[in-house]
């Protein structure tokens, strides 16, 4: 499972890109980009692993599915970084491959 310094680093990075390609705006890619990052490790605070398999609610399809749709709704605001960042930490688990999200 990619750590804690890895989905920090991917979120800020893909942030980054996406809040330019978003706002082609300096300050607007900026918030955009640090509040990704703020909430790249937010689903294993709030789910702690009880092995490497598990993972509850937060970390399902489902919850990502209804992510995507709240960003769709706030793509134009740079508040839309908080739930990208979000949506980062479950694409780099679901990557993994042994992940198992609740459907």
């Amino acid at each position: 499972m990619p750590n804690k310094k890895t989905h920090l680093l991917v979120s800020l990075l893909l942030g980054l890109i996406a809040g330019f390609l978003l706002y082609n705006d300096l300050i607007y890619a900026l918030i955009f980009t640090l509040l990704s990052g703020l909430t790249a490790t937010l689903p294993d605070q709030l789910e702690k692993p009880t092995h490497s398999l598990h993972r509850g609610f937060f970390h399902s399809i489902v919850f990502l599915i209804v992510l995507v749709i709240v960003l769709s709704l706030l793509v134009w605001t740079p508040l839309s970084g908080l739930v990208f960042g979000y949506i980062t930490h479950l694409l780099l688990d679901f990557a993994r491959g042994k992940h198992k999200p609740i459907i």
